[in-house]
């Protein structure tokens, strides 16, 4: 349980598997996920209703209000992955969830009373005399819900829902006053002073040539 309240973004993620033979026990009431403040007081939960849907229930507001997340004929066996995108605050927050990849709440405005908030999920019955007393028995039926363990996060990068933050936008091109210097090549010719061959005769002299 957080000692001070929570004043950021958090996400959550766990998958939950109800087997066919999972047992209503309406009209008490089956809690299988819950975020609670520091009394542990409920503030939502993720709870099974008469007809065998999973509600998510509001208990922010004075009046509590249910959203429908997974109807009675697809909840019972099959894995569901639920994620959580909350923003915890006594005025302007937002409540968000997403069961199998598809948005099923966007809910904006008050998340906690006092924001000192933990989440529990699990198999969490109450009202229990109800049942007893609407089926005439003490003898309460066995639950079994599968889940796998919670995951937090303050980032959801990789979670359902998450979407990445638009890249910022790169600077206009400036005008510039750099000057391009081209490369100089050089080029070192020896020149050397051109040979007349009649001069080479005449040095030779008449008379020089070798008869045979």
């Amino acid at each position: 349980m957080p000692e001070r309240a929570l004043a950021q973004e958090q996400w959550y993620l766990w998958q939950v598997f109800f087997p066919e033979d999972y047992t209503n026990v309406y009209p008490a009431r089956s809690i299988h996920g819950q975020f609670l403040n520091h009394r542990a007081e409920p503030v939502w939960t993720f709870e099974v209703g008469s007809t065998g849907v999973l509600w998510l229930g509001n208990r922010v507001e004075q009046e509590p209000n249910y959203i429908s997340l997974i109807d009675e004929d697809l909840l019972l066996g099959r894995w569901h992955e639920i994620s959580v995108n909350v923003e915890w605050s006594q005025d302007e927050g937002f409540f968000r969830v997403w069961v199998n990849g598809q948005q099923r709440v966007d809910h904006r405005g008050p998340t906690c009373s006092n924001c000192k908030v933990f989440f529990s999920y699990g198999i969490m019955r109450s009202e229990l005399s109800r049942f007893r007393s609407q089926l005439k028995t003490e003898k309460l039926p066995v639950q079994v819900v599968y889940f796998t363990q919670a995951v937090k996060s303050a980032s959801g990068i990789g979670f359902p829902g998450y979407v990445p933050p638009a890249p910022k936008e790169q600077p206009a091109d400036t005008a510039s006053d750099n000057e391009t210097i081209k490369p100089t090549v050089t080029v070192e010719t020896n020149v050397l002073p051109a040979t007349d061959p009649l001069a080479v005769e005449k040095d030779r002299g008449e008379g020089d040539d070798e008869r045979l």
